[in-house]
């Protein structure tokens, strides 16, 4: 079954750090955004990660100036390893924010779609 999209997502390309738990040990790790949005975004990393057991990961999203870090939770909906360019790319639905990060996160995303 096919999670729909709440928000259109659109593209960026942003440094992100999370912590992902594997084999109960918490496993930090950095990736790229692909595409985000309020509800969510795609992150891709250049490591596989079939090993990762939980589907929860933590992150903190370097924002450009002047916006500031952005940290949440998010659930691994779905993951895929790229042969071709050596990366699993995972779609991550976004738990709710504070409303200061919702608020950052909505002004980039609208200045993006601006551009």
């Amino acid at each position: 079954m096919s999670v729909q999209r709440l928000n259109k997502r659109v593209a960026v390309e942003l440094p992100i750090v999370c912590k992902l738990e594997k084999q109960e040990q918490l496993l930090e790790m950095q990736g790229r955004v692909n595409d985000l949005s309020i509800n969510g975004m795609k992150i891709s990393f250049s490591r596989p990660l079939h090993a990762i057991t939980s589907k929860l990961v933590d992150f903190v999203l370097e924002l450009p100036h002047p916006f500031s870090r952005i940290k949440g939770h998010g659930e691994i909906q779905w993951k895929r390893w790229n042969a071709d360019k050596q990366c699993t790319t995972c779609g991550v639905k976004l738990a709710p924010m504070n409303i200061n990060h919702l608020s950052e996160l909505d002004a980039i995303i609208s200045e993006i779609q601006e551009d």
